[in-house]
């Protein structure tokens, strides 16, 4: 738990610092809630806290990260250009849900072996024999 809480801690201070202030609260500031939320259902859910587990929340946290990254610079460039607040933020929205969409579902499928495209052509040919029913 204590490495969890240094690369939180990391994170925050790297959205601070290269985000600006307000940028990086906003962005960082969805790390602990998540964090708390998915504590909070597992605990609810008695799924119980493991190494699987503990990688599984910090890949989704990067995610989680890198979308709010790329939708709040969307956001600041259409307010550099005009746009009021809640349209830039809508369009941001608008703009960027199928590509951010894409990623987060393609980017988990990689490290979850039985469906990554390694995996299932090594078992195409016979070669992971644990994953044959």
């Amino acid at each position: 738990m204590g490495n969890v809480f240094q690369s939180v801690a990391i994170v925050l201070a790297v959205m601070l610092l290269f985000l600006g202030f307000r940028t990086g609260l906003v962005v960082a500031s969805l790390i602990p809630m998540a964090m708390i939320m998915t504590l909070w259902l597992m605990n609810l859910l008695d799924v119980g806290l493991t190494q699987v587990s503990l990688a599984a929340l910090i890949m989704a946290l990067g995610l989680l990260v890198d979308n709010a990254i790329v939708v709040s610079e969307t956001m600041l460039v259409k307010l550099e250009n005009g746009s009021k607040p809640i349209d830039a933020a809508v369009e941001a929205c608008q703009e960027l849900i199928i590509p951010l969409l894409v990623s987060s579902l393609l980017l988990p499928q990689h490290f979850y072996p039985f469906f990554s495209p390694k995996a299932l052509w090594m078992k195409s040919w016979g070669r992971y024999s644990w994953l044959s029913p």
